[in-house]
């Protein structure tokens, strides 16, 4: 099976941009590989979500540590699951993710967030529908320390940042002093 290789960070953030008409919370966003309808990737990422693959996602992790450049950071956030979905599926994938990622660069993994509610899922929505699915869905949930310091959003796919892009938002406004994103695969946004 063969992956095609993601956009850069300049086009991701990019696509945010038009899409909100503003600057991002994010600092840099990176994945590693693209996601298309129907392919190789989405099938990988399928199988990890669906068929109980936390030593999957795990590995995904480690591929991502190893194949980009360690980010200056000094934490790890997983994007969080909603309890009850964290229940359906058995893990949470992105917490698996950070923690192959963690192993490679003896990096923290800070689990600060929560879901607040129960959102349907995002893979039939469009733009407008994925941010008002999370515009209110992420808090922070600790009296984790995370003033001042660098981190870095893991979660399996960048679709159109939404999800990324608000959980940024809370970050700072609890203190972070920057956060990028880094995701297995992007997809490319789809109009309207």
């Amino acid at each position: 099976m063969s992956f095609a290789p993601s956009p850069s960070s300049d086009i991701l953030l990019n696509s945010l941009f038009r899409r909100g008409n503003k600057n991002t919370s994010l600092l840099r966003a990176d994945s590693l590989f693209e996601f298309q309808h129907d392919g190789a990737m989405q099938i990988a990422i399928h199988e990890m979500k669906y068929e109980n693959g936390i030593n999957m996602a795990f590995q995904f992790g480690r591929m991502m540590a190893i194949n980009r450049p360690q980010p200056d950071v000094d934490a790890i956030i997983p994007i969080p699951l909603h309890p009850a979905r964290k229940r359906e599926r058995g893990f949470n994938q992105a917490y698996e993710i950070a923690r192959g990622y963690a192993h490679e660069h003896s990096l923290d993994i800070i689990d600060c967030l929560q879901r607040n509610y129960y959102t349907m899922s995002q893979t039939k929505l469009n733009i407008e529908e994925r941010q008002s699915n999370v515009r209110t869905a992420f808090s922070f949930t600790t009296k984790a320390n995370i003033i001042n310091k660098r981190l870095l959003l893991i979660d399996d796919v960048f679709t159109t940042g939404a999800t990324l892009e608000h959980c940024a938002e809370v970050l700072l406004e609890h203190g972070a002093r920057s956060v990028s994103a880094l995701t297995i695969a992007s997809a490319q946004l789809k109009k309207g």
